[in-house]
């Protein structure tokens, strides 16, 4: 009996290590994105406590010093905001492309999967053929011996 051999043995292994890497890269990327929503939303919360200082210095009596030192952290805290969004959004492309970059070769390794499953069993289908041919003629001889 010959033994199984795939052509694009060599390639499908490729295929699967670019595989591998792609989706290590995705989850990077996804890490990367993760971190900066974070901060972000850590930001958000900063700036929603410093609002409501400055209402609260708003009400009774007002101390104008500490209001205006609110108002310049307030306008510095929405700055930082701002940054962050802007990378936030920039993490964001990126998972998208490396997402798109691992669904690309994902289709690439799925489609060698699938071509080595069908050469397989096209192989494994004429194996046991000619098992059967074995069997049939070995029940030929004690047949006629018979």
């Amino acid at each position: 009996m010959k033994k199984f051999h795939f052509r694009l043995e060599k390639y499908h292994n490729f295929k699967e290590q670019e595989e591998k890497a792609a989706r290590l890269e995705l989850f990077r990327a996804r890490r990367a994105y993760q971190e900066e929503a974070d901060k972000l939303a850590a930001l958000q919360g900063k700036t929603i406590e410093l609002i409501s200082q400055n209402k609260i210095l708003l009400t009774g009596s007002i101390q104008l010093e500490l209001l205006n030192n609110c108002i310049g952290c307030l306008a510095v805290q929405k700055n930082l905001e701002e940054e962050q969004a802007a990378a936030v959004q920039e993490k964001e492309e990126k998972m998208k492309r490396e997402q798109q970059v691992y669904l690309e070769v994902r289709k690439a390794s799925k489609l060698l999967e699938r071509l080595y499953h069908r050469q397989w069993n096209e192989f494994y289908q004429e194996y046991l053929k000619e098992e059967q041919k074995v069997l049939d003629e070995i029940g030929l001889i004690i047949h006629s011996r018979e």
